[in-house]
């Protein structure tokens, strides 16, 4: 059992490299060294634009899954899917914030929780582009230049080493009450 366990996590591993480069695993263990003023951030892509959410509230990422979709229920709310025994809720975070909608069969899925892991959903988004370490000095919290439904939802921007994007308040978003609505059905 151990061995097959060993096994599954060299051919993550391997997969993960593969996909990403060898760099995304050197480079996420440099950043976890770095200070505590630096935190780690996903960087994704929605409509051409990066945006960034914190690590440790990521629990997967991965292709869009097999999805089961629910009547009468917004466009956005693509449905449910069971991952690994666990049914979680599937939005396309760009029709939910009317950015447009996700090609899912090129689209990549993250499974996000609260930072009280009391709700979990997956959101479907264009692309994971990787990690980034930012140090809070970094962020600039000026007023947006986003004025669509998203800038409820940003926590603010930063530009560093030519990457520009927007930090995504993931707390606020889980907890909003339109994600919230169909959460006991």
């Amino acid at each position: 059992m151990i061995d097959d366990l060993n096994h599954l996590i060299l051919a993550i591993d391997k997969q993960v490299k593969k996909t990403y480069g060898s760099k995304l695993m050197d480079s996420l263990q440099t950043k976890r060294q770095k200070s505590t003023d630096e935190e780690v951030y996903i960087i994704f892509s929605l409509e051409n634009f990066k945006y960034a959410l914190p690590i440790d509230r990521v629990l997967e990422i991965g292709t869009v899954p097999k999805i089961t979709p629910i009547p009468k229920t917004p466009n956005w709310l693509l449905g449910v899917t069971n991952l690994r025994g666990d049914i979680f809720s599937v939005v396309d975070l760009q029709l939910f914030l009317g950015l447009g909608k996700t090609n899912h069969n090129t689209g990549r899925m993250m499974l996000v929780r609260t930072q009280q892991e009391e709700f979990s959903t997956i959101l479907i988004v264009d692309q994971v582009n990787g990690l980034f370490a930012l140090a809070n000095s970094q962020i600039k919290t000026s007023t947006s230049p986003i004025q669509n439904k998203i800038a409820s939802f940003l926590i603010g921007f930063c530009t560093d080493q030519e990457k520009d994007f927007a930090l995504l308040d993931i707390e606020k978003l889980l907890n909003s009450r339109e994600l919230r609505q169909f959460e006991y059905i």
